[in-house]
């Protein structure tokens, strides 16, 4: 009766505190780490769109681009998340990838993605990427990738870096976000 109702409130008051310390805990070092500044390290997150091969077959290649970007996600509590990306006049960048899949969705891609031409030099990182593919809702797969950049030309000529690669695929129309940190090797 309520004695049990009694520890059941005490449980959940118990687990929730655990649960909303380690989101602030979360929420701290994320903060921490978007504000440190960090030398050498370009980052990078875009929405890109374009066409692969069919995802069904056991390889093929994608081409996506992405404009200069605002990218942003509010959290309400009445809408839950919402996301946005504002597309600028400018410059792009532009996905190039060959990948490979097998019976159980597993994936690996290696491409390039050249950010614009600047004073007549193509600047490019090449990068290299393992992940996993979901068959979703609505004839729609879904996939997750990450892995390294392997290097590069122009400005990131010698570099090094991490990249991920979050999307879907409905068709041949290909959308998803690609972000990433590089710098020079060495550093």
């Amino acid at each position: 009766g309520k004695r049990t109702n009694l520890c059941f409130a005490r449980e959940l008051f118990h687990v929730t505190s655990a649960m909303i310390s380690s989101a602030l805990a979360i929420l701290f070092l994320f903060a921490a780490v978007s504000n440190a500044q960090v030398d050498d390290v370009d980052s990078f997150a875009l929405f890109m769109t374009g066409v692969c091969d069919d995802h069904r077959v056991v390889a093929g290649n994608c081409t996506l681009k992405g404009n200069s970007q605002t990218i942003s996600t509010l959290i309400s509590p009445s809408d839950a998340i919402s996301f946005s990306v504002r597309n600028h006049i400018g410059s792009y960048a532009q996905y190039l990838s060959t990948y490979q899949v097998d019976a159980d969705y597993n994936i690996v891609e290696t491409g390039t993605i050249s950010f614009g031409i600047h004073n007549n030099r193509e600047h490019q990182i090449s990068f290299s990427l393992r992940g996993k593919g979901y068959p979703g809702p609505k004839g729609v797969n879904w996939g997750s990738m990450a892995g390294e950049v392997t290097g590069g030309q122009g400005v990131y000529q010698n570099y090094q870096g991490i990249i991920t690669v979050v999307g879907g695929q409905d068709g041949s129309r290909e959308f998803g976000l690609v972000s990433g940190h590089i710098w020079p090797k060495g550093n």
